[in-house]
């Protein structure tokens, strides 16, 4: 089956792959080769839901790294320290 794969959108963007499904109790995984495992979050079998997973996955990620600038900007790195 071909889904989209949304794991990586933000450093390779959407995968288009095909994949075997299985189901190993309540979950669902996709395996796409010997060792790469897929979760039910990670891929989507329409475009219009991993593009809008891939914005969620955008916005998260600039949120991140929003608060991590402001952490930055706050930090007094002026302080002098004798070692």
């Amino acid at each position: 089956m071909k889904v989209y794969v949304t794991k990586y959108a933000l450093t390779r963007g959407i995968l288009l792959m095909e994949v075997e499904k299985k189901y190993t109790g309540s979950k669902i995984i996709v395996v796409k080769g010997l060792a790469d495992i897929l979760f039910g979050y990670e891929y989507f079998e329409t475009k219009y839901e991993a593009i809008k997973d891939a914005e969620q996955r955008k916005e998260n990620k600039l949120i991140q790294l929003q608060n991590q600038i402001s952490k930055l900007e706050n930090k007094n790195v002026i302080t002098i320290k004798e070692v």
